[in-house]
C-alpha cells in the first residue's frame, strides 16, 4: 500500500537546537528556515533527562526505557557479571518495523541507530550502521543492498568512531570526512526516496552528532604550530557542518513527492563537554577505596585498559570489524574487580553519571543484601557525591543524585537492568578546575589543561527538537512533545493501527488539515 500523502522523516541526529536557531536566523539555514516556516516546529521532551542514550531505543520500539531497558551501548548483564553490547538473546524488543500496523504499509528505514538485529520481512528497504554514529554493525533488506550502495556510492564515508586526543591535524582530517559523509548521505538518500515513493522514508544522518562531539570548540586541542588558516576552517567547521546537513536535506527532499509529510528533527541536542564524563570513574574509586585497607583489585585485562592511551588504543580497534570489537567488552569486564569485595562500580556513562549496586539476587555475585543494606549504601553514596566541590572555589559539583526506583516501577520487566543511582552535575566545567575535594572522601587532582582522555569538545543537552510539514500541517504556536508520540503519530497520519502495548500515543496537534499542501 502506498498512501496518498506519503511522509519524509529525516533526523539530524544529535543537531543543537541553539544552533539551528541562530543559522536560520542568519539566513545560512535556507531549507529548514522554510519548512519552519510553512509547517509546526516544537521541542522534543523524552527520557534524556536521566538515562540519554535511550531517546533511539525509545523512539523505535515505542515503549518507556524501564521496558525496553536498553539505555546505553554497553550494558550490564548482572547474570554474567560483565558489560556486553545489547543483542536480541537478552535484549530484543520488536521495533516500529515490525508492529503489527505495518502490514501493508511500504517503508524505507535507514541507518536508525541502536538495533539489534535484521529487520523481520516487510515491504520496502531497511539499512543499518550505514552512517550511524553508533556502531552496532551492518544489516540491509534485501541482503544485497549494501553491496548495491557500495557499487554506485562507495563505501560509506563515516568510519568508526576514533576517541582520545586530538590534533588540529586529526581535527582537519576530520572535519573533511564529516562534510564528505554528509554528500554521500544525500544523494545515497536522494537516490532510494527517488526509486519509488514509499509510505514512510525515514532517514537518520549521523555526521552532526559524530561531528559535533569533536568540532564543537578547540579546547580540546594545542594550537601551536597552527596556522591562522587552519585555525580559522576549524573555528568555522562546527556551523559549517549544520550548513552542509541544510543542503543535505535539501537535495533529499527533491526526490520527496510534492504533497509529502516532511519531518525533520532532532532527539537530543550538544553543547560543550562539562568532562564530568571522563572524570566520573574517578570520583567513583575515591569512594570506594576509602577507609579501605585493600582497595577491591582489578582485573588484569581491565587496568591494560584503563592505563593504555587512547590514542594506542584506537590504532588497533578502527581496525577491527565491529563484531571484535564487541566481543572484546564482555572480556576485559567480566574480571573488572573483585566482586567479592566490592559492593558498588560505574557503569560506562554520557552525560550523568551511573552507579550499580552489587546486589545479592540480582547479580550473580552480588554481596549487598537487599532492603535496609541496599538502602543504607544508596544513602551513603548519594551523601557521599554530593560532598564533593571544586578545589579552587569551593562550588558544589553534583547538582542531585537520583534513585533509579523513583524514576521507574521497581517492578518493570527492565528495571533489572539499569543502574541503580543516576548522578548528575552542576554546569560547571571540568577542564576550568584543578580537581574536587571531600572532607570525608579527600582529593581527585587533574590538570585543567590537559584534554580530556575522549577527546571530545562537545557533549549531549537532554531536549531535542522538531519541524513538521506538508500535507495540512498548519503553521501555529511551539508544541512540546514527547519522543514516543513521534511514530504513532506518523501511523496515524498514514491510517495504521497504534499498537496498544506500546506508550506513546498520535501528537492532537499534529493532525492533518483537509486540504494538502506543498513542501515545494
Amino acid at each position: 500500500m502506498t498512501t496518498s500523502t506519503p511522509i519524509v522523516a529525516i533526523a539530524l541526529d544529535a543537531a543543537e537546537a541553539s544552533v539551528v536557531d541562530q543559522l536560520c536566523q542568519a539566513g545560512k539555514l535556507p531549507v529548514l528556515a522554510r519548512l519552519r516556516e510553512q509547517g509546526r516546529s516544537g521541542v522534543i521532551q523524552s527520557e534524556a533527562e536521566y538515562f540519554l542514550s535511550t531517546v533511539w531505543p525509545t523512539l523505535a520500539t515505542g515503549k518507556n526505557t524501564e521496558h525496553h531497558g536498553w539505555y546505553y551501548n554497553k550494558m550490564w548483564r548482572p547474570d554474567k557479571m560483565r558489560l556486553q553490547y545489547a543483542s536480541e538473546e537478552w535484549l530484543d524488543q520488536a521495533p516500529f518495523w515490525e508492529w503489527p500496523g505495518t502490514d501493508g504499509l511500504e517503508m524505507a528505514v535507514i541507518d536508525v541507530p541502536y538495533v539489534l538485529r535484521p529487520p523481520k520481512p516487510f515491504e520496502g528497504i531497511f539499512l543499518a550502521g550505514w552512517q550511524t554514529h553508533d556502531d552496532f554493525g551492518f544489516l540491509s533488506s534485501p541482503a544485497d543492498l549494501r553491496r548495491r550502495l557500495v557499487g554506485r556510492f562507495g563505501r560509506p564515508v563515516l568510519k568508526t568512531e576514533r576517541f582520545g586526543e586530538q590534533t588540529a591535524k586529526t581535527l582537519l582530517r576530520f572535519r573533511r570526512e564529516m562534510l564528505d559523509s554528509l554528500s554521500q548521505t544525500a544523494e545515497m538518500a536522494h537516490s532510494l526516496l527517488a526509486e519509488r515513493t514509499r509510505d514512510l522514508f525515514m532517514l537518520v544522518i549521523g555526521a552532526l552528532h559524530r561531528g559535533t562531539h569533536y568540532l564543537w570548540d578547540l579546547e580540546q586541542i594545542d594550537r601551536s604550530g597552527v596556522s591562522a588558516d587552519e585555525i580559522a576552517v576549524l573555528e568555522g567547521a562546527r556551523d559549517e557542518l549544520f550548513v552542509a546537513a541544510d543542503r543535505c536535506i535539501g537535495r533529499i527532499l527533491e526526490a520527496a513527492p510534492d504533497n509529502a509529510r516532511v519531518v525533520v528533527f532532532a532527539l537530543h541536542g550538544m553543547t560543550a563537554n562539562s568532562g564530568w564524563a571522563d572524570r566520573f570513574p574517578s570520583l567513583v574509586s575515591q569512594i570506594r577505596n576509602h577507609g579501605s585497607p585493600r582497595p577491591p583489585q582489578e582485573g588484569f585485562l581491565y587496568r591494560c585498559k584503563r592505563r593504555i592511551p587512547w590514542r594506542v588504543i584506537r590504532q588497533v580497534t578502527t581496525r577491527l570489524p565491529t563484531s571484535v570489537n564487541q566481543a572484546l567488552v564482555p572480556l576485559w569486564s567480566a574480571r573488572m574487580l573483585d566482586w567479592s569485595d566490592t559492593r558498588f562500580f560505574a557503569l560506562p556513562l554520557d552525560i550523568n553519571g551511573y552507579v550499580r549496586i552489587n546486589l545479592r539476587g540480582r547479580e550473580a555475585r552480588g554481596i549487598v543484601e537487599p532492603g535496609s543494606e541496599y538502602a543504607e549504601l544508596l544513602a551513603e553514596l548519594e551523601q557521599a557525591f554530593c560532598s564533593f566541590k571544586t578545589i579552587d572555589t569551593g562550588e558544589p559539583v553534583v547538582r542531585d543524585v537520583a534513585r533509579t526506583d523513583d524514576l521507574v516501577d521497581p517492578a518493570a520487566p527492565r528495571r533489572h537492568l539499569l543502574p541503580d543511582l543516576i548522578v548528575r552535575f552542576h554546569p560547571i566545567r571540568s577542564q576550568e578546575v584543578s580537581g574536587v575535594t571531600s572532607e570525608e572522601y579527600g582529593e581527585v587532582r587533574w590538570t585543567p589543561e590537559d584534554p580530556l582522555p575522549s577527546g571530545r569538545s562537545g557533549n549531549h543537552l537532554p531536549t531535542g527538537w522538531f519541524t513538521a510539514a506538508g500535507g495540512g500541517i498548519q503553521p501555529g504556536p511551539e508544541l512540546r512533545i514527547n519522543s514516543l508520540d513521534i511514530v504513532p503519530t506518523f501511523f496515524h497520519w498514514l491510517g495504521a493501527e497504534v499498537p496498544e502495548t506500546i506508550h506513546g500515543r498520535p501528537i492532537a496537534g499534529l493532525g492533518a488539515g483537509s486540504a494538502a499542501t506543498s513542501i515545494r
